[in-house]
C-alpha cells in the first residue's frame, strides 16, 4: 500500500478547507458588522420594535449600550441612511467603554471606514453612523440644518426635555430612502432627566403617543457575572442600588438644583379669597440678548398676607427682545394684573433697560435683589418642600423645564454652565420681593427688623412696612419720569 505523499495530503486539506468555507453562509445585514455577535432575547425584542420612539430602562449592565449599537448598525447596507449616537458630554463619549469605543470594537476589520474628523463611520453602501453629545440645550443648534433616520440616545436621562424634543425634529427622509425615521434610547432611572423621561415613557398615565417602553433587568444581560455585581452595588446609597440594581424609576432629587414636584408644587387654578384680602402682585424679569434662543424671562407671582404661599400665574422667556419690546410686554402685562411691584436684573443690560422704562416708558420698574443668590436658591428650594410655592398648571411650561433641568455645579454654588436659567432667576427675583412671610436668622431681615418703626415688630407690620418702602420708591420713579416728559427732547 502506498502512502499518500506529504504534499498530495496538503492539497486535501486545502481543497477541504476551501469546500468548508465556501458553504459556511455568507455574513449579510447585522452579522456582518457585529462579528459573530448575537442579540440577548430582550436586545432582539428591542431591535424588532416598530414604534416611532423607545425607551430601554431599567437596571446597569442590562445591555442597553448593545442594544444601541445593534439598532444603529441595522440599516447600514441601505445608501441613504444616516445614524447619530448621542452622549451626553464628549467625555462620556470618548470614555474606553462608552459606545463609540465600542463600535470601534465591533468594526475593527470590516468594511466600514472610520473620519475622526467628522466622528462617524461610513459603509459601503454609503451610509453614515456618527457620534455627538448634547452637554446643554445651545449644543443642539449643531444639528439645526443635518437630517437622520435614526436618533440613539445612550443614558436619556442625562440630556433635558428641550435638546431631546428638538433632535426629533431632525428625523425625516427622502421619499426613496426605505429606512422609516425613528428614535432609540436608553437608560437607567436617575440624573437630571429622570422625571421627564419618566413621565414620556414609564407612566403609562403621561406616555407621549407613539412612544414605547421597555423594561430590562440585571438578568437580561447573561454574560456579566451577576452575583459580583450585586455585590459592588450594594455599597450605594438605597435610592440609587435601587435604581441601578433593581431598575426601579424611583424619584432622586440627586444634583437637581430645584427641589420641585409637579404633585406638590401645582395647583389648578388660584384659591378662593378670604373676603376683604386682595391679591398683590409681583413681576419679575431676566434679561438676556440673544436673537434665538428664549433668554428675556417674565415671571408674574402673586400673594397675599394671611397666607405663606406665593403662586406662580404667569412665567415664559422670549428672544431677540430690545429695550422697547420689554417695556411693551410689561406695559401688556400691567393690563392683566394690577403690579404692586416690578423687579428686573440691574446686572449687564440691566440698567439701561431699567432706566430706559422708568423714564421713557414711566414704568416704575426696581432693581432685583441679587446679593448671597446661592443661599436664596436654598431658602427658596425649602418653600418648594413646604408647598409654599406653587406654579398654576399650564401656564409656567419653561419655569417646570428649568425647575427639572437644572443641576448644581460641582462646588454647588451654581448652576451648570452653559444651563438656560433665565425663567428660574426671575421668579427668584419677583420670590425676593414678596412680603407675605420672613426669612427668620438672616442678616439681611435682622436688619430689616432692627431697623423698623417701634411697635412694628409683627410679620405684618414688618410687610406693610417693606411694601411702603416699594409704593415710594415707585412714587419717586414716576416723580422724574414726570420731569423728563416735561422738558424739551434736547434737554433729556
Amino acid at each position: 500500500m502506498t502512502l499518500p505523499s506529504k504534499e498530495s495530503i496538503s492539497a486535501l486539506l486545502f481543497r477541504a478547507k476551501t469546500e468548508t468555507e465556501r458553504r459556511k453562509p455568507v455574513p449579510t445585514g447585522l452579522s456582518k458588522w457585529c462579528l459573530g455577535r448575537v442579540p440577548t432575547p430582550k436586545q432582539q425584542l428591542f431591535l424588532d420594535c416598530e414604534a416611532d420612539e423607545l425607551l430601554w430602562g431599567g437596571a446597569g449592565s442590562s445591555g442597553k449600550s448593545e442594544a444601541l449599537l445593534f439598532g444603529a448598525l441595522s440599516h447600514v447596507d441601505e445608501p441613504q441612511y444616516s445614524a447619530l449616537m448621542l452622549r451626553n458630554t464628549y467625555t462620556d463619549l470618548n470614555l474606553p467603554s462608552a459606545i463609540m469605543a465600542r463600535a470601534h470594537e465591533w468594526l475593527r476589520g470590516t468594511d466600514a471606514v472610520w473620519s475622526a474628523e467628522k466622528r462617524s463611520f461610513r459603509f459601503p453602501s454609503g451610509a453614515i453612523v456618527g457620534f455627538g453629545y448634547l452637554e446643554n440645550d445651545q449644543d443642539r443648534f449643531r444639528y439645526a440644518g443635518a437630517e437622520f433616520q435614526g436618533l440613539f440616545f445612550d443614558e436619556l436621562t442625562g440630556f433635558t426635555e428641550l435638546s431631546y424634543l428638538f433632535m426629533q425634529s431632525r428625523l425625516r427622509r427622502t421619499k426613496s430612502n426605505r429606512v422609516r425615521p425613528h428614535c432609540r434610547a436608553a437608560s437607567n432611572p436617575g440624573n437630571r432627566g429622570h422625571r421627564w423621561v419618566k413621565k414620556r415613557f414609564v407612566d403609562e398615565a403621561t406616555r407621549a403617543a407613539g412612544a414605547v417602553f421597555i423594561p430590562a433587568t440585571l438578568y437580561d444581560n447573561p454574560f456579566i457575572d451577576h452575583a459580583e455585581y450585586i455585590k459592588s452595588l450594594d455599597r450605594l446609597d438605597s435610592t440609587t442600588r435601587a435604581q441601578i440594581r433593581d431598575g426601579i424609576w424611583v424619584d432622586d432629587s440627586g444634583g437637581r438644583m430645584f427641589l420641585y414636584e409637579e404633585r406638590r408644587n401645582t395647583v389648578d387654578h388660584l384659591p378662593s379669597l378670604p373676603v376683604g384680602v386682595e391679591w398683590s402682585y409681583v413681576l419679575g424679569i431676566d434679561l438676556g440678548s440673544s436673537q434665538s434662543q428664549p433668554t428675556t424671562a417674565f415671571t408674574v407671582l402673586c400673594y397675599h398676607d394671611q397666607s405663606p404661599k406665593v403662586y406662580v400665574v404667569a412665567s415664559f422667556a422670549r428672544s431677540g427682545m430690545t429695550p422697547t419690546s420689554v417695556a411693551e410686554q410689561v406695559q401688556e402685562l400691567s393690563l392683566m394684573f394690577s403690579f404692586d411691584n416690578l423687579v428686573c436684573d440691574a446686572g449687564g443690560l440691566g440698567g439701561g433697560y431699567i432706566n430706559e422704562m422708568q423714564t421713557r416708558w414711566q414704568i416704575p420698574v426696581e432693581p432685583a435683589q441679587k446679593s448671597n443668590k446661592t443661599a436664596y436658591r436654598k431658602l427658596f428650594n425649602g418653600a418648594l418642600e413646604r408647598g409654599d410655592v406653587l406654579l398654576v398648571s399650564g401656564q409656567c411650561e419653561d419655569l417646570e423645564r428649568e425647575f427639572q433641568d437644572l443641576q448644581w455645579n460641582a462646588e454647588g454654588t451654581d448652576n451648570q454652565k452653559g444651563a438656560a436659567d433665565h425663567v428660574s432667576d426671575a421668579t427668584l427675583y419677583a420670590w425676593r420681593a414678596c412680603t407675605n412671610f420672613l426669612v427668620q436668622g438672616t442678616t439681611e431681615h435682622k436688619d430689616t427688623l432692627t431697623n423698623l418703626p417701634r411697635g412694628s415688630q409683627s410679620v405684618r407690620d414688618n410687610a406693610e412696612y417693606i411694601r411702603e418702602q416699594a409704593r415710594e420708591s415707585r412714587r419717586k420713579a414716576e416723580e422724574r419720569s414726570a420731569k423728563r416728559a416735561n422738558r424739551k427732547w434736547f434737554e433729556r
